[in-house]
């Protein structure tokens, strides 16, 4: 029997449905390869994934060539030449004046920048190759926790000294800026900076962020007149001084936990006339300025001092670097520092500077700040209450040994010959960390 076929028995899609599948899968392929091509696609991270890859790899054949060289030679030994024959062994490199600052670019293509290895220049322009394990390798600096050992600069690195623009590394005697992962290795024996006008600071590391708080700001009803007597910093009432003193105690305590540290005039402070203005110095074989030595007899106090460490601002190195005079727990924090470094300041009498001149002995030299012990006593910020006009002068001078820690009860307005005192840097939290 034959059966009829009829329309009713045949099943299958209508050509609506074939459109529309076909344009659904036009669009998912659109999508799919959009997703591939795009900036940031599939495509893109492969190629930035493979090309991570290749430069890591690169750096540490480099670094493992560098490291058999330093175990073979030692790192005092290696020169530059020997080392930029290991570099160009994986491609091009720039010609930059300084080792540090050039780049290799490989077969690939790949820009490496030599700072990314992990090499390091001493201000010396000795080499500095990394242990084994390149710049990620821990320190062994135990009073760095070991979770934060291996990650990049972070806030209060206290032996990472901060270097601001305008400033320079100064390397002398044991002294050497020499940094091996992301620590400075002889944070204790005095790194110096030096400024564009040739002052000189050294860095006081803070060690433990949480016992650091400065003294309350105590401001004298009449302060504020005193500073109106000659040019420099005014005030229009006390509240006025207390503030700007508020200001600035709060100013120090934001720099010193975002860097760890401060850094402190090598020098007792000096004074030079620069652009018709008394500016301080921290400088050697210049005389220190004490409440005695200046003819302007309103100058020659306290305030005076004041006013011209705050002065240095005029010198327009840094926006972002401020000067002042040191305050008493500033003082407090560089006696905890040279103490720990083992030093015993009371061997130290006889050979205080018993000149007015800076520097001008060698022996007067702690962590290498010198005059600390003779020359002049230093004034600080620290005063005794707000009903006196006393200020607390520190250390030794050139009449008398006493020790870092004694303190003298000065009248912020007597012109004392044997007070003067010391800069002090406060760096600003915007400052670029280098």
């Amino acid at each position: 029997m034959i059966r009829k076929i009829t329309n009713e028995n045949i099943k299958g899609i209508t050509l609506v449905s074939l459109v529309v599948t076909i344009v659904v899968l036009l669009i998912l392929a659109g999508t799919t390869i959009a997703n591939m091509v795009k900036d940031n696609g599939i495509i893109d991270n492969a190629n930035e994934s493979k090309n991570t890859t290749e430069i890591h790899n690169t750096i540490e054949n480099i670094r493992l060539d560098l490291l058999k060289m330093y175990k073979k030679k030692g790192k005092k030994n290696i020169s530059e030449t020997e080392v930029e024959e290991v570099l160009k062994k994986y491609g091009d490199l720039s010609n930059e004046p300084e080792l540090i600052d050039r780049n290799i670019t490989t077969k690939n293509k790949h820009i490496i920048p030599v700072k990314d290895i992990g090499i390091y220049v001493s201000s010396n322009n000795d080499i500095i190759i990394p242990d084994e394990g390149g710049i990620d390798k821990p320190t062994t600096n135990p009073d760095v926790p070991p979770e934060e050992q291996t990650k990049p600069r972070l806030d209060y690195q206290w032996d990472n000294p901060i270097i601001p623009t305008g400033y320079q590394k100064k390397d002398e005697g044991e002294a050497i800026w020499t940094k091996m992962g992301y620590h400075q290795e002889n944070i204790d024996k005095g790194l110096i900076i030096v400024d564009n006008k040739g002052n000189e600071f050294v860095w006081v590391p803070i060690k433990d962020k949480n016992i650091f708080l400065l003294e309350t700001p105590y401001a004298y009803r009449d302060d504020y007149r005193e500073f109106n007597r000659f040019s420099g910093i005014k005030f229009n009432n006390s509240q006025d001084f207390k503030n700007h003193l508020t200001q600035e105690k709060n100013q120090i305590t934001e720099s010193i936990k975002k860097y760890g540290g401060f850094y402190i005039g090598r020098y007792e402070s000096s004074t030079k006339e620069y652009s018709r203005k008394y500016l301080p110095e921290s400088k050697p074989n210049k005389q220190s300025e004490t409440g005695g030595t200046r003819t302007e007899s309103n100058e020659n106090t306290w305030y005076g001092l004041y006013s011209r460490q705050n002065a240095y601002n005029n010198y327009n190195i840094n926006a972002n670097v401020k000067g002042t005079m040191i305050w008493g727990k500033q003082y407090d924090e560089v006696i905890n520092w040279i103490k720990s470094t083992g030093i015993n300041e009371t061997v130290l009498g006889s050979k205080r500077n018993t000149t007015r001149i800076t520097g001008s002995n060698i022996n007067d030299k702690i962590c290498n700040i010198y005059d600390l012990i003779g020359n002049s006593n230093e004034w600080t910020v620290e005063g005794k209450n707000e009903n006196v006009d006393i200020r607390y002068a520190r250390g030794g001078n050139k009449n008398q040994f006493n020790s870092l820690s004694s303190k003298s009860e000065i009248s912020a307005r007597e012109r004392a010959n044997l007070a003067g005192t010391r800069l002090v840097l406060i760096i600003s939290p915007n400052e670029a960390t280098k």
